[in-house]
């Protein structure tokens, strides 16, 4: 996996507008020349941004794998943006999970998905660091990204630190959880950014995108 994957994948994930897709497609280069005017954001804070959605997805996914309904503690630990990523987790995806792979002792695995979340969220500091953002990765703000591939990609930089446990991979593969998870975690972070607002009004005043 290169910088230039990941980096195209996370910006990918934050104008997502199927009519940016198809109209910019029709520009060419017009619609990257109003993003690398508006979008300016250097390889450092888009780095810092990914590593903290990472910590912030651990954090959700591991808080709905055992705790579907938060106590006043975990009311009080966790931010409601992440509570409420976190209520999602026992329905749309650990029991259709749990059903179609046949766990027998879902309060065991409960506890190994913690255990496992626990230590990797500890190391987010080792993951891929973006060293650049080129014209090309610019282009993939308005490009649509799979958030099955994103998930790839992170269980593969999670197993240079330590083995994946393989059912642990599965169940992040879900459905593209842990892609998810992160995308959405990094487009809170960047969301109240003026400038993506203003990346955003740029296309939107070129007639490029709609506002969603």
């Amino acid at each position: 996996m290169t910088s230039s994957n990941l980096t195209q994948m996370l910006l990918g994930s934050l104008l997502d507008s199927p009519a940016v897709v198809e109209m910019a497609s029709q520009v060419g280069g017009k619609a990257v020349s109003i993003v690398s005017e508006h979008f300016t954001f250097t390889a450092f804070e888009i780095s810092s941004a990914y590593q903290g959605s990472y910590g912030y997805a651990l954090a959700a996914i591991r808080l709905g794998v055992v705790a579907p309904a938060p106590s006043l503690v975990q009311k009080v630990r966790y931010s409601k943006i992440t509570r409420e990523f976190a209520q999602q987790i026992e329905r749309q995806y650990l029991q259709p999970f749990v059903q179609q792979q046949g766990v027998e002792d879902l309060a065991v695995f409960r506890e190994q998905v913690s255990e496992a979340l626990l230590l990797f969220s500890k190391h987010k500091d080792g993951l891929l660091e973006i060293q650049e953002i080129s014209e090309e990765d610019l282009a993939a703000l308005i490009s649509y990204q799979q958030t099955l591939a994103m998930t790839d990609l992170l269980l593969e930089q999670m197993s240079a630190i330590e083995q994946v446990d393989e059912r642990l991979a599965a169940f992040l593969r879900y459905e593209g959880l842990l892609g998810n998870a992160v995308l959405f975690f990094f487009r809170e972070l960047l969301r109240k950014d003026p400038r993506l607002a203003a990346t955003q009004t740029a296309l939107q005043q070129a007639k490029l995108c709609i506002e969603v």
